[in-house]
């Protein structure tokens, strides 16, 4: 777990800057180079890419994660590892949580934790880890899917036991517990996070305005309303306000009727242009009269 410093990859940034000014962000084969040479770098001898693509992505359409995801599986076994990808939907929001802190609350309720919550109906999702066979509607189980495939790459077991061997690991604890000893190793403190998530924060709330299904939520819609809200930077000197988010009360897919709460915008004081963030927020979502069909989080496999 760790990002790009000053001792950690350091001409990454360089690169990043160059590409920019010259517009090859989107290229595909420096893209490749970017993510396989820290990789490779620090000797992973198995990789597992989750390329997602929609509104919420870097990778806008199915056919560009594909092209990306075939890349970088190609990249790798190029390299003597042992490689697959999965081409994920992010055309909305994977959780309820969109925002710092928030997300990482969610991240230790997926793992089993009831240290600290973001939102307190996660038994839907829970259920899933017992299904003999998951839809992967939800992100749990996207989860659990990245994770086996992992497995049964590195063990050279079939998917379906290395699906069961992580659920159990959800199941018994272990999976939170290394989750805790890397925070640990890397001088995190959760203790300090919960008392962090304990802070007061100011609430504003919207409703849907009329009866139906939601057909769906605009991921980028979301992150830029978050962003508004304090949850990241628009200029390099921006302070980031880690409390500051968004917490959704609905999925694709839910019947809501006028008034029903929709999404809840968070931050650690009252934001500039709080009518405008909310104004914006509603519109990332979409209320038809059907429930819309899913395919699944899981686009394709590519190995």
């Amino acid at each position: 777990m760790t990002v790009q410093t000053d001792e950690i990859t350091p001409a990454d940034k360089k690169l990043y800057a160059l590409r920019d000014v010259t517009g090859t962000v989107a290229s595909i084969p420096l893209i490749t180079g970017s993510i396989l040479s820290k990789k490779l770098a620090e000797g992973a001898g198995t990789l597992v890419f989750d390329v997602k693509c929609g509104s919420g992505a870097f990778m806008k359409t199915r056919e560009e994660a594909v092209a990306l995801a075939h890349s970088l599986v190609d990249g790798a076994k190029a390299a003597g590892r042992k490689a697959a990808a999965l081409v994920t939907d992010m055309s909305a929001p994977l959780g309820r949580a969109v925002g710092n802190a928030s997300e990482v609350a969610e991240a230790l309720e997926w793992l089993g934790s009831n240290r600290v919550g973001v939102w307190s109906n996660r038994g839907d999702s829970i259920q899933t880890l017992n299904d003999s066979n998951p839809t992967l509607n939800d992100p749990i189980s996207l989860c659990v899917e990245l994770a086996a495939l992992m497995v049964a790459l590195t063990k050279e077991i079939s998917l379906d036991d290395a699906r069961q061997m992580c659920r159990e690991k959800l199941a018994d604890g272990s999976a939170l517990a290394k989750f805790e000893a890397m925070v640990v190793a890397q001088g995190g403190d959760l203790d300090a996070f919960e008392r962090r998530l304990k802070k007061p924060t100011f609430k504003f709330k919207i409703q849907a305005m009329k009866s139906g299904f939601v057909t769906a939520i605009d991921a980028e819609k979301v992150g830029k309303v978050a962003l508004a809200l304090g949850a990241g930077r628009l200029e390099k000197t921006d302070k980031i306000d880690p409390l500051a988010g968004i917490t959704l009360a609905v999925k694709r897919g839910d019947r809501v009727s006028v008034g029903s709460p929709l999404a809840t915008l968070e931050s650690s004081r009252e934001p500039d242009g709080l009518e405008r963030c909310a104004a914006d927020l509603l519109k990332a979502f979409t209320i038809g009269p059907a429930a819309p069909e899913s395919a699944g989080l899981v686009l394709e496999r590519i190995d």
